[in-house]
């Protein structure tokens, strides 16, 4: 297997020093297009007649995958496969997550050995009336309580984060409990700007033992446009 260089383009809301993640822009620049092509890179069969949009975020999200793996494995890189709706397939001994939005997509991975499960997800930040319509869809009633009186964020970028908070939380447990779950099972009842951090508790049974009242943390970034978020599992006990 190709070795990549283990160049480090960190993905804005905060890794631990045991996940590695790599982020780029899209569309891929030229280098970038070649070590796909010397990796063996391609879209399988049932995305080849997919706009090419959707083409080019399979192959940057697998891009930036190996890239986060030459961080854990500069010398020998395993194969990822691919599963149902196309998620990644990660090589024995590592977990990991894939994300895009509108021209960005990220990677991150850790040995098993460390973390139980890793999600990580990036959403453009909703305009205001987009945000108030998915707002109830979204948010519990509790969370908007909690949260839209606090100040700290706009509508826009609370809904916005609120949502990508779940769906790392969503990208983190769904391998170990093998059920889809909606954004009403999970909560978050911490939020902090000046940290950079939130805190999520689950509402109902999602299997795999995560029952109500399990608690999980994790980090955020927001730019002007942009919201990123992360979740990373140390053990099931959380």
């Amino acid at each position: 297997m190709i070795s990549i260089s283990p160049q480090i383009e960190p993905f804005p809301a905060t890794l631990s020093g045991l996940a590695r993640g790599y982020a780029a822009l899209l569309p891929l620049a030229a280098a970038e297009s070649e070590s796909l092509a010397q990796l063996g890179i391609a879209c399988p069969e049932s995305l080849r007649k997919a706009v090419a949009k959707r083409q080019n975020e399979f192959l940057a999200g697998r891009y930036c995958a190996y890239r986060a793996l030459a961080q854990l494995t500069p010398d020998q890189l395993s194969s990822i496969g691919i599963g149902e709706d196309y998620a990644p397939v990660w090589p024995k001994g590592f977990v990991g997550s894939i994300t895009h939005t509108r021209g960005y997509v990220a990677a991150a991975v850790a040995r098993a050995a460390d973390r139980c499960g890793i999600g990580i997800d990036v959403e453009q930040v909703m305009a205001q009336e987009k945000a108030t319509n998915l707002c109830q869809h979204i948010l519990t009633d509790e969370e908007w309580r909690r949260f839209e009186n606090a100040g700290a964020f706009s509508v826009g970028e609370l809904v916005s984060l609120v949502f990508s908070a779940k769906e790392s939380v969503y990208k983190c447990l769904r391998p170990l409990t093998g059920k889809y779950f909606g954004f009403q099972a999970a909560e978050l009842f911490e939020l902090s700007r000046e940290s950079g951090t939130f805190k999520v508790r689950l509402l109902k049974s999602v299997g795999g033992g995560f029952e109500p009242g399990w608690c999980g943390s994790g980090r955020f970034a927001l730019t002007s446009s942009r919201v990123f978020t992360a979740v990373e599992l140390v053990s099931n006990a959380g």
